[in-house]
């Protein structure tokens, strides 16, 4: 069972402020190369992204910022605020050798 939620305008107007972004370079279980993006507003492994490449690690993490700042709302919880309102980060993480 998949259950949709149709997100509100409010959850839209929140989840396009200017979030700090944070992209990294991992590997998945098989060793696949992939891409995580995440938005540390929201705490350690709690609105992630994943990808083949940065822009579909973001893109992905946009609609997760998008649904869970719905379900915040929805469980009348508080939304945090981006860190900065004007900048976004991009971090790669290379592993030495």
């Amino acid at each position: 069972m998949v259950i949709t939620i149709e997100p509100t305008l409010e959850a839209y107007e929140l989840a396009y402020r200017p979030y700090e972004i944070v992209v990294m370079r991992d590997t998945l279980t098989d060793d696949t190369p992939c891409w995580i993006a995440c938005n540390p507003e929201f705490g350690p492994w709690v609105c992630m992204g994943q990808g083949d490449s940065v822009e579909e690690a973001r893109h992905d993490l946009a609609l997760c910022r998008l649904d869970y700042i719905q379900f915040l709302l929805d469980e009348g919880q508080w939304v945090p605020g981006p860190i900065r309102e004007y900048q976004v980060t991009n971090v790669e993480i290379v592993p030495e050798g």
